[in-house]
């Protein structure tokens, strides 16, 4: 979630959700392609037999980026406007609030293309010895 509005504000368009969601937030479809390139294929907001992780997944009064609902992780995929000290105090409370409730959140850095990959990677070595256990 950018806090900018996505496409839990507005409705898909047809035929978006057979090929992996695309709303035109380059950031979020970067990790799509990261995820996917590791063999992991987000669904929008559902759980599918093929794999555990959802795109932007409620969370009680949240919607996060990526979820791993059974394992209880999120990824958040963070733009510039992150780094503003309202919107940082924001993630803050919400980050919080997903701990209390049992979540592990990451938060990846879009800005930081060079990195991206390996930060998106880090978090899926995660996920899959979690998964193990």
């Amino acid at each position: 979630m950018n806090g900018c509005g996505t496409a839990r504000s507005r409705p898909l368009p047809t035929g978006a959700l057979s090929e992996g969601w695309a709303d035109g937030n380059r950031g979020e479809n970067r990790v799509v392609s990261i995820l996917r390139g590791a063999g992991i294929a987000p669904v929008f907001n559902q759980l599918s037999p093929a794999t555990d992780c959802c795109q932007q997944y409620a969370i009680g009064p949240y919607t996060v980026d990526f979820a791993w609902p059974k394992l209880k992780i999120a990824l958040e995929a963070d733009g510039s406007v992150h780094q503003m000290a309202l919107k940082c105090q924001s993630d803050q409370r919400r980050d919080a609030w997903l701990r209390r409730q049992g979540w592990l959140v990451f938060r990846v850095d879009i800005t930081r293309s060079k990195e991206l990959a390996n930060q998106v990677l880090r978090v899926v070595s995660v996920v899959r010895a979690l998964a193990r256990t």
